[in-house]
Protein backbone atom coordinates (compact mmCIF):
# COMPACT_ATOMS: atom_id res chain seq x y z
CA UNK A 1 0.00 0.00 0.00
CA UNK A 2 1.18 3.56 -0.70
CA UNK A 3 0.18 4.71 2.74
CA UNK A 4 -0.21 2.74 5.89
CA UNK A 5 -3.64 2.43 7.42
CA UNK A 6 -2.00 2.60 10.85
CA UNK A 7 -0.45 5.97 10.11
CA UNK A 8 -3.74 7.28 8.79
CA UNK A 9 -5.58 6.23 11.94
CA UNK A 10 -2.85 7.72 14.12
CA UNK A 11 -2.99 11.02 12.29
CA UNK A 12 -6.78 10.98 12.28
CA UNK A 13 -6.91 10.67 16.09
CA UNK A 14 -4.11 13.18 16.58
CA UNK A 15 -5.84 15.92 14.67
CA UNK A 16 -9.47 15.03 15.27
CA UNK A 17 -10.02 18.06 17.46
CA UNK A 18 -9.02 20.41 14.65
CA UNK A 19 -11.11 18.81 11.94
CA UNK A 20 -13.98 21.16 12.41
CA UNK A 21 -11.73 24.16 11.92
CA UNK A 22 -10.20 22.87 8.70
CA UNK A 23 -13.43 21.41 7.30
CA UNK A 24 -15.30 24.69 7.55
CA UNK A 25 -12.63 27.35 7.01
CA UNK A 26 -13.57 30.85 7.79
CA UNK A 27 -12.56 33.74 5.58
CA UNK A 28 -10.23 36.32 6.98
CA UNK A 29 -10.44 39.89 5.92
CA UNK A 30 -8.21 40.54 2.94
CA UNK A 31 -6.31 43.13 4.83
CA UNK A 32 -5.22 40.73 7.65
CA UNK A 33 -1.82 39.02 7.22
CA UNK A 34 -1.09 36.00 9.45
CA UNK A 35 2.43 35.31 10.67
CA UNK A 36 3.04 31.62 10.09
CA UNK A 37 6.10 29.45 10.61
CA UNK A 38 7.04 27.71 7.38
CA UNK A 39 9.77 25.36 6.22
CA UNK A 40 11.12 24.58 2.76
CA UNK A 41 10.37 21.16 1.33
CA UNK A 42 13.51 19.13 0.73
CA UNK A 43 14.24 15.72 -0.68
CA UNK A 44 15.91 13.48 1.92
CA UNK A 45 17.65 10.15 1.42
CA UNK A 46 16.01 7.61 3.76
CA UNK A 47 16.49 3.93 4.38
CA UNK A 48 14.16 1.31 5.86
CA UNK A 49 14.87 0.66 9.54
CA UNK A 50 14.90 -2.50 11.61
CA UNK A 51 13.85 -2.10 15.25
CA UNK A 52 15.72 -4.28 17.77
CA UNK A 53 14.87 -4.68 21.45
CA UNK A 54 17.19 -5.22 24.39
CA UNK A 55 17.35 -4.95 28.17
CA UNK A 56 19.43 -2.47 30.12
CA UNK A 57 22.17 -4.02 32.26
CA UNK A 58 24.56 -2.39 34.76
CA UNK A 59 28.05 -1.69 33.50
CA UNK A 60 29.30 -3.87 36.34
CA UNK A 61 27.39 -6.00 38.80
CA UNK A 62 28.41 -8.22 41.69
CA UNK A 63 26.62 -10.80 43.79
CA UNK A 64 27.96 -10.64 47.35
CA UNK A 65 27.94 -13.87 49.35
CA UNK A 66 28.81 -14.76 52.94
CA UNK A 67 32.30 -16.13 53.63
CA UNK A 68 31.69 -17.08 57.26
CA UNK A 69 28.93 -18.66 59.30
CA UNK A 70 27.14 -16.10 61.47
CA UNK A 71 23.73 -14.44 61.89
CA UNK A 72 23.01 -11.16 60.09
CA UNK A 73 23.46 -8.46 62.73
CA UNK A 74 22.58 -5.22 60.89
CA UNK A 75 21.49 -3.96 57.46
CA UNK A 76 23.38 -0.75 56.87
CA UNK A 77 21.99 -0.12 53.36
CA UNK A 78 18.55 -0.54 51.89
CA UNK A 79 17.31 -1.44 48.42
CA UNK A 80 18.28 1.26 45.89
CA UNK A 81 20.74 3.06 48.18
CA UNK A 82 23.98 4.43 46.78
CA UNK A 83 27.19 2.79 47.98
CA UNK A 84 30.80 3.90 47.69
CA UNK A 85 33.65 1.53 47.00
CA UNK A 86 34.53 -0.29 50.22
CA UNK A 87 31.41 0.91 52.05
CA UNK A 88 29.72 -1.65 54.33
CA UNK A 89 26.28 -2.90 53.25
CA UNK A 90 25.60 -5.66 55.80
CA UNK A 91 27.17 -6.53 59.14
CA UNK A 92 27.28 -10.13 60.39
CA UNK A 93 27.47 -10.78 64.12
CA UNK A 94 31.21 -10.41 64.92
CA UNK A 95 31.23 -11.48 68.60
CA UNK A 96 32.67 -14.97 68.13
CA UNK A 97 35.23 -13.81 65.58
CA UNK A 98 36.28 -10.90 67.83
CA UNK A 99 36.85 -13.29 70.75
CA UNK A 100 38.99 -15.57 68.57
CA UNK A 101 41.02 -12.59 67.39
CA UNK A 102 41.64 -11.48 70.99
CA UNK A 103 42.76 -14.99 71.95
CA UNK A 104 45.10 -15.14 68.96
CA UNK A 105 46.60 -11.76 69.93
CA UNK A 106 47.13 -12.93 73.53
CA UNK A 107 48.91 -16.06 72.27
CA UNK A 108 51.10 -13.90 70.04
CA UNK A 109 52.04 -11.63 72.97
CA UNK A 110 52.90 -14.69 75.06
CA UNK A 111 55.12 -16.08 72.30
CA UNK A 112 56.93 -12.75 72.01
CA UNK A 113 57.50 -12.62 75.76
CA UNK A 114 58.91 -16.16 75.70
CA UNK A 115 61.25 -15.21 72.89
CA UNK A 116 62.56 -12.19 74.81
CA UNK A 117 63.08 -14.33 77.94
CA UNK A 118 65.08 -16.97 76.08
CA UNK A 119 67.05 -14.27 74.26
CA UNK A 120 68.02 -12.63 77.59
CA UNK A 121 68.95 -16.03 79.07
CA UNK A 122 71.13 -16.77 76.05
CA UNK A 123 73.03 -13.50 76.34
CA UNK A 124 73.57 -14.01 80.06
CA UNK A 125 74.73 -17.60 79.58
CA UNK A 126 77.14 -16.63 76.80
CA UNK A 127 78.74 -14.01 79.05
CA UNK A 128 78.86 -16.43 81.97
CA UNK A 129 80.46 -19.22 79.94
CA UNK A 130 83.16 -16.89 78.66
CA UNK A 131 83.87 -15.65 82.18
CA UNK A 132 83.97 -19.15 83.67
CA UNK A 133 86.33 -20.45 81.00
CA UNK A 134 88.75 -17.58 81.54
CA UNK A 135 88.62 -18.02 85.32
CA UNK A 136 89.07 -21.79 85.08
CA UNK A 137 92.08 -21.46 82.83
CA UNK A 138 93.63 -18.93 85.22
CA UNK A 139 92.95 -21.21 88.21
CA UNK A 140 94.46 -24.16 86.37
CA UNK A 141 97.61 -22.20 85.58
CA UNK A 142 97.91 -21.02 89.18
CA UNK A 143 97.35 -24.50 90.61
CA UNK A 144 99.83 -26.03 88.19
CA UNK A 145 102.49 -23.49 89.14
CA UNK A 146 101.87 -24.07 92.85
CA UNK A 147 102.15 -27.82 92.35
CA UNK A 148 105.45 -27.44 90.57
CA UNK A 149 106.84 -25.35 93.38
CA UNK A 150 105.74 -27.84 96.00
CA UNK A 151 107.24 -30.74 94.05
CA UNK A 152 110.62 -28.99 93.80
CA UNK A 153 110.54 -28.13 97.50
CA UNK A 154 110.55 -24.50 96.71
CA UNK A 155 108.43 -22.63 99.24
CA UNK A 156 107.53 -19.36 97.48
CA UNK A 157 106.77 -16.45 99.73
CA UNK A 158 103.87 -15.34 97.50
CA UNK A 159 101.29 -14.98 100.14
CA UNK A 160 99.65 -12.11 98.30
CA UNK A 161 99.15 -14.24 95.17
CA UNK A 162 97.57 -17.05 97.16
CA UNK A 163 95.28 -14.59 98.84
CA UNK A 164 94.15 -13.23 95.43
CA UNK A 165 93.45 -16.79 94.18
CA UNK A 166 91.33 -17.44 97.24
CA UNK A 167 89.37 -14.22 96.80
CA UNK A 168 88.79 -14.97 93.09
CA UNK A 169 87.57 -18.49 93.93
CA UNK A 170 85.21 -17.07 96.55
CA UNK A 171 83.83 -14.56 94.03
CA UNK A 172 83.32 -17.34 91.51
CA UNK A 173 81.53 -19.41 94.15
CA UNK A 174 79.18 -16.53 94.92
CA UNK A 175 78.45 -16.01 91.23
CA UNK A 176 77.75 -19.71 90.74
CA UNK A 177 75.41 -19.57 93.76
CA UNK A 178 73.39 -16.75 92.15
CA UNK A 179 73.30 -18.50 88.77
CA UNK A 180 72.06 -21.73 90.35
CA UNK A 181 69.31 -19.85 92.18
CA UNK A 182 68.21 -18.13 88.93
CA UNK A 183 68.11 -21.38 86.96
CA UNK A 184 66.28 -23.12 89.78
CA UNK A 185 63.49 -20.50 89.50
CA UNK A 186 63.28 -21.03 85.72
CA UNK A 187 63.19 -24.79 86.28
CA UNK A 188 60.27 -24.43 88.68
CA UNK A 189 58.45 -22.38 86.01
CA UNK A 190 59.10 -25.11 83.47
CA UNK A 191 61.28 -22.89 81.26
CA UNK A 192 64.39 -25.14 81.35
CA UNK A 193 65.09 -28.84 81.57
CA UNK A 194 66.23 -30.93 84.57
CA UNK A 195 69.65 -31.42 82.96
CA UNK A 196 70.27 -27.70 82.81
CA UNK A 197 69.51 -27.06 86.48
CA UNK A 198 71.59 -30.13 87.43
CA UNK A 199 74.51 -28.75 85.44
CA UNK A 200 74.20 -25.48 87.37
CA UNK A 201 74.21 -27.37 90.67
CA UNK A 202 77.39 -29.20 89.71
CA UNK A 203 79.02 -25.91 88.72
CA UNK A 204 78.11 -24.48 92.15
CA UNK A 205 79.58 -27.51 93.90
CA UNK A 206 82.78 -27.24 91.90
CA UNK A 207 83.06 -23.51 92.65
CA UNK A 208 82.69 -24.19 96.36
CA UNK A 209 85.35 -26.89 96.22
CA UNK A 210 87.63 -24.51 94.38
CA UNK A 211 87.03 -21.89 97.06
CA UNK A 212 87.90 -24.39 99.81
CA UNK A 213 90.99 -25.54 97.95
CA UNK A 214 92.25 -22.02 97.32
CA UNK A 215 91.67 -21.15 100.95
CA UNK A 216 93.72 -24.19 101.97
CA UNK A 217 96.47 -23.13 99.57
CA UNK A 218 96.48 -19.70 101.11
CA UNK A 219 96.70 -21.16 104.61
CA UNK A 220 99.55 -23.47 103.57
CA UNK A 221 101.38 -20.60 101.97
CA UNK A 222 101.46 -18.92 105.34
CA UNK A 223 102.61 -22.05 107.22
CA UNK A 224 105.31 -23.25 104.79
CA UNK A 225 105.76 -26.26 102.54
CA UNK A 226 104.95 -29.56 104.21
CA UNK A 227 103.71 -32.87 103.01
CA UNK A 228 100.22 -31.63 103.58
CA UNK A 229 101.08 -28.62 101.45
CA UNK A 230 102.04 -30.78 98.54
CA UNK A 231 98.88 -32.81 98.91
CA UNK A 232 96.83 -29.61 99.01
CA UNK A 233 98.56 -28.31 95.88
CA UNK A 234 97.79 -31.58 94.10
CA UNK A 235 94.15 -31.37 95.10
CA UNK A 236 93.95 -27.76 93.91
CA UNK A 237 95.36 -28.79 90.56
CA UNK A 238 92.78 -31.54 90.15
CA UNK A 239 90.00 -29.16 91.12
CA UNK A 240 91.20 -26.60 88.59
CA UNK A 241 91.27 -29.22 85.84
CA UNK A 242 87.75 -30.34 86.68
CA UNK A 243 86.60 -26.72 86.65
CA UNK A 244 88.06 -26.17 83.21
CA UNK A 245 86.32 -29.26 81.90
CA UNK A 246 83.01 -28.02 83.28
CA UNK A 247 83.57 -24.56 81.81
CA UNK A 248 84.34 -26.08 78.41
CA UNK A 249 80.95 -27.81 78.54
CA UNK A 250 79.27 -24.35 78.66
CA UNK A 251 78.86 -24.09 74.86
CA UNK A 252 76.41 -27.00 75.02
CA UNK A 253 74.17 -24.85 77.20
CA UNK A 254 74.57 -21.98 74.74
CA UNK A 255 73.70 -24.28 71.84
CA UNK A 256 70.60 -25.51 73.66
CA UNK A 257 69.43 -21.96 74.27
CA UNK A 258 70.05 -21.06 70.64
CA UNK A 259 67.80 -23.95 69.64
CA UNK A 260 65.12 -22.72 72.04
CA UNK A 261 65.45 -19.22 70.58
CA UNK A 262 64.86 -20.61 67.06
CA UNK A 263 61.80 -22.52 68.27
CA UNK A 264 60.47 -19.36 69.93
CA UNK A 265 60.93 -17.39 66.69
CA UNK A 266 59.05 -20.07 64.74
CA UNK A 267 56.26 -19.99 67.33
CA UNK A 268 55.98 -16.21 66.91
CA UNK A 269 55.61 -16.66 63.13
CA UNK A 270 52.83 -19.23 63.62
CA UNK A 271 51.01 -17.09 66.15
CA UNK A 272 51.40 -14.01 63.93
CA UNK A 273 49.85 -15.89 61.01
CA UNK A 274 47.01 -17.14 63.24
CA UNK A 275 46.31 -13.61 64.47
CA UNK A 276 46.30 -12.16 60.96
CA UNK A 277 43.92 -14.91 59.82
CA UNK A 278 41.61 -14.10 62.73
CA UNK A 279 41.63 -10.44 61.66
CA UNK A 280 40.72 -11.48 58.10
CA UNK A 281 37.85 -13.60 59.45
CA UNK A 282 36.67 -10.64 61.55
CA UNK A 283 36.77 -8.35 58.50
CA UNK A 284 34.70 -10.87 56.53
CA UNK A 285 31.82 -10.18 58.88
CA UNK A 286 31.47 -6.80 57.13
CA UNK A 287 29.96 -7.15 53.65
CA UNK A 288 31.49 -4.29 51.65
CA UNK A 289 30.86 -2.96 48.14
CA UNK A 290 33.70 -3.85 45.71
CA UNK A 291 32.91 -0.75 43.63
CA UNK A 292 30.64 2.30 43.72
CA UNK A 293 27.05 1.77 42.59
CA UNK A 294 23.58 1.06 43.91
CA UNK A 295 22.07 -1.80 45.90
CA UNK A 296 19.96 -3.67 43.36
CA UNK A 297 18.85 -6.54 45.58
CA UNK A 298 19.07 -7.62 49.23
CA UNK A 299 18.13 -11.19 50.07
CA UNK A 300 19.22 -11.31 53.74
CA UNK A 301 17.27 -9.96 56.68
CA UNK A 302 18.51 -9.12 60.17
CA UNK A 303 18.65 -12.27 62.27
CA UNK A 304 19.04 -14.66 59.32
CA UNK A 305 21.68 -17.34 59.90
CA UNK A 306 24.02 -17.51 56.92
CA UNK A 307 26.95 -19.69 55.99
CA UNK A 308 29.71 -19.51 53.36
CA UNK A 309 28.17 -19.20 49.90
CA UNK A 310 24.83 -17.74 51.02
CA UNK A 311 23.78 -14.92 48.65
CA UNK A 312 23.33 -11.70 50.64
CA UNK A 313 22.87 -8.88 48.12
CA UNK A 314 23.64 -7.66 44.60
CA UNK A 315 25.01 -4.27 43.60
CA UNK A 316 25.45 -2.68 40.19
CA UNK A 317 27.11 0.32 38.58
CA UNK A 318 24.33 2.28 36.84
CA UNK A 319 26.02 5.57 35.95
CA UNK A 320 27.18 3.59 32.93
CA UNK A 321 25.00 0.85 31.45
CA UNK A 322 25.09 -1.60 28.57
CA UNK A 323 22.50 -3.20 26.32
CA UNK A 324 22.87 -6.44 24.41
CA UNK A 325 21.09 -6.91 21.09
CA UNK A 326 20.82 -9.85 18.73
CA UNK A 327 21.38 -8.54 15.20
CA UNK A 328 20.28 -10.46 12.08
CA UNK A 329 23.10 -11.68 9.89
CA UNK A 330 21.94 -9.39 7.04
CA UNK A 331 22.54 -6.35 9.25
CA UNK A 332 25.83 -7.48 10.82
CA UNK A 333 28.10 -6.26 7.94
CA UNK A 334 26.76 -2.70 8.36
CA UNK A 335 27.97 -2.44 11.99
CA UNK A 336 31.45 -1.66 13.28
CA UNK A 337 33.26 -1.19 16.56
CA UNK A 338 32.83 2.25 18.22
CA UNK A 339 29.92 3.06 15.90
CA UNK A 340 27.58 5.67 17.40
CA UNK A 341 23.95 4.61 17.78
CA UNK A 342 20.79 6.07 19.30
CA UNK A 343 18.46 4.21 21.62
CA UNK A 344 14.91 4.90 22.76
CA UNK A 345 13.05 3.63 25.81
CA UNK A 346 9.30 3.05 25.93
CA UNK A 347 9.23 4.10 29.58
CA UNK A 348 10.89 7.43 28.68
CA UNK A 349 9.06 8.62 25.55
CA UNK A 350 10.65 11.34 23.47
CA UNK A 351 14.14 10.87 24.97
CA UNK A 352 17.09 9.78 22.87
CA UNK A 353 20.09 8.04 24.43
CA UNK A 354 23.41 8.08 22.60
CA UNK A 355 25.72 5.10 22.83
CA UNK A 356 28.52 3.27 21.08
CA UNK A 357 28.94 -0.29 19.90
CA UNK A 358 31.59 -1.72 22.20
CA UNK A 359 31.52 -5.41 21.39
CA UNK A 360 30.59 -6.94 18.08
CA UNK A 361 30.07 -10.68 17.78
CA UNK A 362 32.00 -12.63 15.17
CA UNK A 363 30.00 -15.85 15.38
CA UNK A 364 26.30 -16.24 14.63
CA UNK A 365 23.92 -18.21 16.80
CA UNK A 366 23.36 -21.55 14.98
CA UNK A 367 19.61 -21.46 15.66
CA UNK A 368 18.58 -17.82 15.20
CA UNK A 369 21.44 -16.78 12.86
CA UNK A 370 21.91 -13.58 14.82
CA UNK A 371 25.08 -11.93 16.11
CA UNK A 372 25.47 -10.55 19.65
CA UNK A 373 26.12 -6.79 19.79
CA UNK A 374 26.78 -4.84 22.98
CA UNK A 375 26.13 -1.10 23.20
CA UNK A 376 27.60 0.99 26.03
CA UNK A 377 25.95 4.20 27.25
CA UNK A 378 26.86 6.91 29.70
CA UNK A 379 23.99 7.26 32.19
CA UNK A 380 24.97 10.00 34.67
CA UNK A 381 21.35 10.92 35.48
CA UNK A 382 20.57 7.22 35.96
CA UNK A 383 17.37 7.43 33.93
CA UNK A 384 18.02 4.07 32.29
CA UNK A 385 17.72 1.41 34.96
CA UNK A 386 18.50 -2.33 34.88
CA UNK A 387 15.98 -4.50 32.98
CA UNK A 388 14.30 -1.54 31.23
CA UNK A 389 13.43 -2.29 27.59
CA UNK A 390 15.10 -0.12 24.94
CA UNK A 391 14.91 -0.02 21.16
CA UNK A 392 17.66 0.28 18.59
CA UNK A 393 16.75 1.28 15.03
CA UNK A 394 19.14 0.01 12.38
CA UNK A 395 18.86 1.14 8.76
CA UNK A 396 18.56 -1.76 6.33
CA UNK A 397 18.20 -2.04 2.57
CA UNK A 398 18.96 0.54 -0.13
CA UNK A 399 18.13 4.21 0.43
CA UNK A 400 15.42 6.18 -1.39
CA UNK A 401 14.88 9.91 -1.82
CA UNK A 402 11.72 11.09 -0.12
CA UNK A 403 10.06 14.33 0.86
CA UNK A 404 9.73 14.54 4.64
CA UNK A 405 7.69 17.17 6.45
CA UNK A 406 6.83 17.56 10.16
CA UNK A 407 3.82 15.55 11.26
CA UNK A 408 2.38 18.79 12.66
CA UNK A 409 2.10 20.27 9.14
CA UNK A 410 -0.58 17.72 8.17
CA UNK A 411 -4.30 18.44 8.37
CA UNK A 412 -7.19 16.14 7.52
CA UNK A 413 -10.55 16.68 5.88
CA UNK A 414 -12.51 13.49 6.21
CA UNK A 415 -10.18 10.82 4.91
CA UNK A 416 -8.04 13.26 2.90
CA UNK A 417 -4.73 14.59 4.11
CA UNK A 418 -3.49 18.02 3.02
CA UNK A 419 -0.92 20.70 3.78
CA UNK A 420 -0.78 24.44 3.16
CA UNK A 421 1.79 25.54 0.65
CA UNK A 422 2.72 29.23 0.72
CA UNK A 423 2.91 30.73 -2.78
CA UNK A 424 3.50 34.45 -3.17
CA UNK A 425 2.42 35.11 0.40
CA UNK A 426 -0.89 33.26 -0.06
CA UNK A 427 -1.81 29.95 1.62
CA UNK A 428 -2.76 27.22 -0.90
CA UNK A 429 -4.28 23.95 0.16
CA UNK A 430 -2.62 20.86 -1.31
CA UNK A 431 -3.92 17.36 -0.93
CA UNK A 432 -1.08 14.88 -0.31
CA UNK A 433 -0.48 11.14 -0.21
CA UNK A 434 1.06 10.11 3.10
CA UNK A 435 3.96 7.64 3.23
CA UNK A 436 6.11 6.09 6.01
CA UNK A 437 6.51 7.75 9.42
CA UNK A 438 10.13 8.71 10.22
CA UNK A 439 10.25 9.75 13.88
CA UNK A 440 8.56 13.17 14.15
CA UNK A 441 8.47 13.51 10.35
CA UNK A 442 6.33 11.81 7.73
CA UNK A 443 6.98 11.07 4.06
CA UNK A 444 4.75 12.70 1.42
CA UNK A 445 4.64 10.68 -1.77
CA UNK A 446 2.45 13.05 -3.80
CA UNK A 447 1.15 16.62 -3.60
CA UNK A 448 4.29 18.70 -2.97
CA UNK A 449 7.70 19.01 -4.54
CA UNK A 450 11.14 20.09 -3.46
CA UNK A 451 11.35 23.88 -3.10
CA UNK A 452 7.77 24.41 -1.87
CA UNK A 453 7.24 26.04 1.52
CA UNK A 454 4.69 24.47 3.80
CA UNK A 455 3.16 25.79 7.02
CA UNK A 456 4.31 23.98 10.15
CA UNK A 457 1.01 24.65 11.99
CA UNK A 458 -1.86 24.84 9.47
CA UNK A 459 -4.82 25.13 11.86
CA UNK A 460 -5.29 28.92 11.62
CA UNK A 461 -5.10 28.88 7.84
CA UNK A 462 -7.64 28.65 5.10
CA UNK A 463 -7.19 28.75 1.33
CA UNK A 464 -6.31 32.22 0.00
CA UNK A 465 -5.28 33.73 3.36
CA UNK A 466 -2.38 36.16 3.16
CA UNK A 467 0.54 34.98 5.32
CA UNK A 468 3.97 36.14 6.35
CA UNK A 469 6.54 33.34 6.61
CA UNK A 470 8.58 33.19 9.80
Amino acid sequence: MRSSLLYALFALVLFATTWGLTAAPRKEPASEVLAVQTIPVKTVLTRPKLVLSGRVEPERSAVLTAQVSAPVHLRLKQLGDRVSQGEAILLLDPEQARLQSQQALAALDQARSGYLRVQADLRHTQALVTSQEKSSRASLASASAARQKQVHLTRPQELASARQDWQAARSQSNQSQREWQRLEMLWKEGAISDQEVERARLALDLARRREISSHQSYSLAREGARREDRLGAQASLQTARAGLELAQAGPLRVQSLQGQLGESAALIERQQAAWEESRVQLERHQIRAPFAGRVLEITAEEGDAVRPGTVLCRIGQVDRVKVRFDVPEQVRPQLRQQQSVQLQCSALPGQIFNGQIRHLGYQADPQSHTFPVEVGLSNPAQRLLPNMLVRLEVAVGPGTHQILVPVSSLAFDGGLAYVYVIEGGIARRREVVVGRLEGDRIALEEGVKAGDRVAVQPFRLSPGVAVQSL
